[in-house]
């Protein structure tokens, strides 16, 4: 999008807005300011922060929409589903690249890009819908270049949000391992360490093994062969009443859990292939 057409794009942002607003924007008088600001070439539009168009006295929602227009470029598509071939990902602005992430495909151009500049550290949040918020991760991303420290909070809009690391998927979960916590199941439902699956497994009796290793103590998994008798007792016959008579501290808290609510979901957050948990609290596993 060349210069002439990001100024046209605002030009119709600020009539559409005067059409249904009673304090009108004088466009020529913002474009005024724009310029005195260094707001001359196609560039420097693009790196005008929705703050830096509300202080020339544009209203904050129509300052974002007008920002966002001025990050506009040939490039293609905006959006997480939008090609951008590895060319073009080292010609984009942070900005553009975090427009274009999509954090289930880390190994695509954008991606790449991202990482390499990041440095492997924290410096991607996201709004509520699942979506990248570009203008806080852009900030947290100069910060990082500068040298500063990484940021695992941050406020946005006054309400704390989690920091994560390109890669890291706030959305993507796993099956945690009712043996073994902390670790998840294999998107087939198969154990890690012993290659046993627990797809047939009901929920209640992994939560009572979940409850009897992590709350009382009274299952213990000190080698593998541990493990495969567990699974055995698992999908046997009357499966949930042998293993609450076996661990009858684990049976009563089940139950206690249950009527207040509190039952382990047995659900984690799947971490980078680095290993580096996306919780800032994480001590020695996560669990839910």
């Amino acid at each position: 999008m060349s210069y002439s057409s990001k100024i046209q794009s605002a030009k119709t942002i600020i009539e559409n807005h005067n059409q249904n607003a009673t304090k009108k924007v004088d466009f020529e008088e913002f474009r005024q300011k724009l310029e005195e600001m260094g707001g001359t070439t196609e560039g420097t539009l693009s790196q005008c922060k929705w703050e830096d168009l509300e202080r020339l006295g544009v209203p904050t929602l129509i300052a974002r929409e007008i920002a966002k227009a001025f990050r506009q470029s040939d490039l293609g598509d905006v959006g997480p589903s939008a090609y951008v071939s590895p060319k073009k990902a080292e010609m984009m602005t942070v900005s553009e690249l975090l427009e274009r992430y999509d954090p289930s495909d880390v190994e695509n151009a954008v991606g790449q890009r991202l990482l390499k500049t990041s440095r492997g550290k924290k410096c991607i949040v996201f709004l509520p819908d699942g979506r990248v918020n570009v203008e806080k991760s852009n900030s947290l991303f100069t910060d990082i270049k500068k040298g500063y420290p990484e940021q695992t909070i941050v406020q946005v809009n006054g309400i704390p949000a989690q920091v994560y690391c390109v890669g890291e998927n706030p959305s993507a979960y796993a099956e945690e391992n009712p043996l073994y916590p902390g670790q998840p199941l294999r998107s087939d439902g198969t154990c890690g360490q012993t290659l046993r699956e627990w797809t047939s497994v009901p929920l209640a009796v992994r939560q009572l093994f979940s409850i009897a290793r992590t709350q009382t103590g009274e299952l213990k998994i000190d080698s593998i062969d541990d493990a495969h008798d567990a699974i055995d007792l698992a999908i046997s016959d009357q499966a949930e009443k042998k293993i609450r008579q076996r661990y009858k501290n684990a049976s009563v808290l089940f139950d206690q859990m249950q009527r207040e609510g509190t039952l382990p979901l047995l659900r984690i957050p799947l971490s980078r292939t680095d290993g580096r948990p996306n919780d800032p609290f994480f001590k020695s596993h996560v669990r839910y």
